[in-house]
């Protein structure tokens, strides 16, 4: 599995997500592939819907939903986005 994931806020970083979000649901064998984004600010909305114009299933995660998973994972209160998403680069 990824430990980060990087890409960028733009159609090309978007198409790449869709791309490797494909090959984990090819190799694990995924029924589908369903995209949780936190509401922060406006940075969501470009990623949200180019997605959703796609006809991609996207959720929006509240972040204190995000605070209370990474406390439940490893016990961290503190707040850091290279915390928050267990992720890998895209290339």
């Amino acid at each position: 599995m990824a430990k980060r994931l990087v890409f960028d806020n733009n159609r090309d970083g978007f198409e790449g997500l869709r791309a490797f979000a494909a090959d984990l649901q090819a190799r694990y064998l995924l029924p589908e592939v369903i995209y949780g984004v936190e509401p922060t600010a406006s940075y969501h909305k470009p990623l949200a819907e180019f997605l959703i114009g796609n006809g991609d299933h996207v959720v929006y995660v509240s972040n204190v939903a995000v605070s209370r998973n990474r406390q439940m994972l490893d016990g961290r209160w503190d707040k850091n986005d290279k915390k928050d998403a267990p992720t890998s680069p895209i290339s």
